[in-house]
């Protein structure tokens, strides 16, 4: 499946709440901890972004990994998962989309068998704790629940701040927090939100060589 272009952890801000899990991830793609984590939060808490993250990781080290958003592919057959077990590491998005359906839950079941059996790496995320995944099948729910889980939290306003101040500057654009604080009050608070007016700002300052000013972001979102 095709990944989101910025999707990296180079732009992905780690709140001090999610360090250790987002350390539990890296040596699992280092090879160095464990090799199946499960991953829990609400729709704000980034999971999407850190999945695609570490198959783009994946391909910097020069292995083969593969992304399965499942919202997006519980009506679909369940053949995409064929020899997937091949691939050094497999990452299932919203594993959770896929409690009415058992024939998906079967097909997940073998794979998470056999990239065990081949020495390979699984993360998966949901939006709930295994313990409360509303599964038919017992034993994928068994297994889910038997890897290392983390619950990674959605971002507060102060730590959404930070994240800004991280993408503002590795677009090498300069706001000061005034700027900041204008753009958390008056766009929505959710991250993709606020990434959206981001691009929206870096585009026209760009085109028209202007500074990120309040009159400036008022002008180009209409606020």
């Amino acid at each position: 499946m095709r990944l989101k272009e910025e999707n990296s952890f180079d732009n992905f801000y780690v709140a001090d709440k999610n360090k250790l899990a987002l350390a539990s991830i890296n040596q699992c793609l280092q090879e160095q901890g464990d090799w199946f984590l499960y991953l829990w939060g609400g729709h704000q808490a980034g999971l999407t972004h850190v999945l695609q993250a570490c198959c783009r990781q994946m391909a910097v080290q020069n292995e083969l990994a593969f992304y399965l958003p499942m919202d997006e592919l519980v009506q679909s057959p369940t053949d995409i998962l064929d020899n997937l077990e091949t691939y050094q590491l497999v990452c299932i998005d919203n594993i959770d989309c896929v409690a009415n359906e058992p024939a998906w839950q079967e097909a997940l079941f073998h794979l998470y068998n056999k990239i065990k059996q081949h020495n390979g790496r699984l993360i998966v995320s949901s939006h709930c704790a295994p313990a409360l995944l509303d599964f038919s099948l017992s034993d994928l729910k068994s297994r889910l629940s038997a890897g290392t889980t983390f619950n990674v939290h959605a971002l507060d306003d102060v730590e959404k701040m930070q994240a800004l101040k991280q993408r503002f500057l590795l677009r090498g654009l300069k706001a000061n927090d005034e700027v900041l604080n204008f753009v958390l009050r008056r766009s929505d608070r959710n991250m993709a939100a606020l990434m959206d007016t981001l691009e929206q700002l870096d585009g026209r300052a760009f085109d028209e060589r202007r500074k990120l000013t309040i009159p400036f972001v008022k002008e180009v979102m209409n606020w």
